[in-house]
């Protein structure tokens, strides 16, 4: 998916892990040009959707990639990705994978 990241203003994206998740992984990367605007990407649970409680959070990096891969535990859910500029003055475009991977 191709998206734009709006100064003051972060995109946000659901992913469900099945309710037979017991072992799933959550999976998100972003690719962008870091020189346009340093992006970060943060994970998010049903219980802790709010901006203080990420669940994982990606790499800090100045690289143009940021990837994310979550444990989900033993049972399914829905997770939230949310991508951001470092500040709220920060735009850019990037592209956005994610997947689910289970055993």
């Amino acid at each position: 998916m191709n998206a734009i990241v709006c100064a003051k203003n972060a995109d946000r994206y659901e992913i469900v892990v099945p309710a037979s998740g017991a072992g799933c992984t959550v999976h998100a990367h972003i690719h962008f040009v870091n020189l346009d605007g340093d992006l970060n990407m943060l994970l998010f649970n049903e219980a802790n959707d709010n901006d203080a409680n990420p669940v994982a959070t990606s790499a800090s990096t100045k690289d143009d990639d940021e990837i994310i891969n979550f444990a989900a535990g033993t049972g399914g859910g829905t997770f939230q990705i949310k991508v951001a500029g470092v500040d709220d003055t920060v735009e850019n475009t990037y592209d956005l994978t994610t997947n689910v991977t289970c055993p």
